[in-house]
């Protein structure tokens, strides 16, 4: 029996020209400063990483609009994404479906995942938020956690949150939900846009 296929399709919306670019493509726009202490890491990334989606909705980011960037090895994302469609697609009744392999991957050491955080205004992207990173630290950082590092500024580059899972802050906003997806390396690549 055929069985529904369920997609989590990534829609790059139209969004009204004044809400964030002043008329201007978005993407093309610095519209998040970077924390002084990780420019280094992290400044231009939209230049020098790989955007991953367009404005996606997001419960888990405060229902906000994020979109996500990845540098290093986005592969390892866009694996994961087609991994999760796998997952999403079984059918636990079906015999075959049972024996079907999901094979998420590990980052490498400096991985980065950064996403955007939009305020989300009659279901609409407008004003920039903050940014929450994910880096993948050398072993040793954090190992029950996958060692990542976590990261949340405001628009202007102030530092919100930072650390490893154990610290409180990290802990309650960050790492208590993605130690929930340990098995994809406790990223959720849930979007993804061709671009």
């Amino acid at each position: 029996m055929q069985y529904l296929l369920i997609i989590f399709t990534s829609v790059l919306l139209a969004i009204p020209s004044l809400s964030i670019a002043g008329g201007a493509d978005p993407f093309q726009q610095s519209l998040f400063k970077i924390p002084p202490k990780y420019e280094k890491d992290f400044a231009n990334y939209r230049q020098r990483f790989k955007r991953m989606s367009g404005f996606e909705f997001s419960g888990l980011h405060w229902n906000n609009f994020v979109v996500v960037y990845s540098g290093l090895d986005e592969s390892v994302y866009k694996k994961n994404y087609f991994e999760f469609l796998k997952f999403l697609n079984m059918d636990e009744e079906d015999e075959e479906d049972e024996d079907m392999p999901i094979d998420y991957k590990l980052y490498p050491v400096g991985a980065v995942v950064i996403k955007e955080n939009y305020s989300n205004e009659s279901s609409l992207p407008r004003e920039p938020v903050s940014l929450t990173i994910m880096k993948k630290m050398p072993p040793g950082y954090d190992p029950k956690n996958g060692d990542w590092l976590y990261l949340q500024s405001d628009r202007d580059g102030n530092i919100m949150i930072e650390g490893k899972h154990g610290d409180p802050g990290v802990t309650k906003v960050c790492s208590e939900c993605h130690s929930n997806i340990k098995e994809r390396d406790f990223i959720f690549s849930t979007f993804f846009t061709v671009n």
